[in-house]
């Protein structure tokens, strides 16, 4: 005879309790989460594209230095933040 295996269905209230517990821990995450600063910044540019294509000749790119960028890290408590200039 062949014997039939039985599948073992978790009861509806584990179930239900594993769900709560991941909404719960999605909200607590959600909440604490400390989003980045992603300030987007704009500024207009009036020169045409051709001007920057003629200024920057092969030389010019030769002799150019890359610009220090600045460490975006955590600011320590006594540091003040730096004011945003207005848009």
């Amino acid at each position: 005879m062949s014997q039939q295996r039985k599948l073992i269905s978790p009861p509806l209230a584990g179930v239900i309790f594993l769900c709560l517990l991941a909404g719960v821990y999605l909200v607590i995450w959600r909440l604490f989460l400390k989003p980045e600063d992603t300030a987007i910044s704009k500024h207009s540019v009036e020169t045409k594209p051709g001007d920057a294509l003629k200024y920057w000749t092969k030389g010019k790119m030769r002799k150019a230095k890359p610009v220090k960028m600045p460490h975006i890290g955590k600011l320590d408590p006594e540091q003040k933040q730096a004011q945003q200039p207005p848009v």
